[in-house]
């Protein structure tokens, strides 16, 4: 899955880039998409109006959509990536443009963060709550 910040629409990619799909969903300022293949849902963001929207898999159609709640940062922060984990107790998390992380995956107990500010991978651990 993709977004498009000249669109604002969702592409289903196949693994070499080609478009297998658009989905019917139009937003405003997408910057993240995932999959929960749990509930067969898409996931994505709204950086501006730090909104995450729920949208039906086969359908394309929007279920629900629920604010981020961001206590720090600008007005102009909001998330810009989205992922789900299936094997963990952290289901769904994004990261914030104040910390220039653009693209976010987890891996099991890992966390993958690109940064546009410093041009880096950063990964991160979590940790197994007690």
């Amino acid at each position: 899955m993709a977004v498009s910040d000249k669109t604002n629409r969702i592409y289903e990619l196949d693994s070499e880039g080609n478009v297998l799909r658009v989905l019917d969903f139009q937003g405003v300022d997408l910057e993240g998409v995932t999959y929960n293949p749990d509930d067969n849902l898409i996931a994505v963001v709204k950086e501006s109006k730090r909104e995450v929207t729920l949208i039906d898999y086969e359908s394309g159609i929007s279920i629900e959509t629920y604010p981020v709640d961001i206590p720090y940062g600008s007005d102009l922060s909001g998330p810009e990536g989205i992922s789900y984990n299936i094997n963990t107790d952290v289901q769904m998390i994004y990261s914030l443009d104040d910390l220039k992380n653009e693209g976010v995956v987890i891996d099991n107990d890992l966390v993958y963060l690109v940064n546009d500010a410093t041009s880096k991978l950063n990964i991160y651990r979590i940790k197994a709550s007690q």
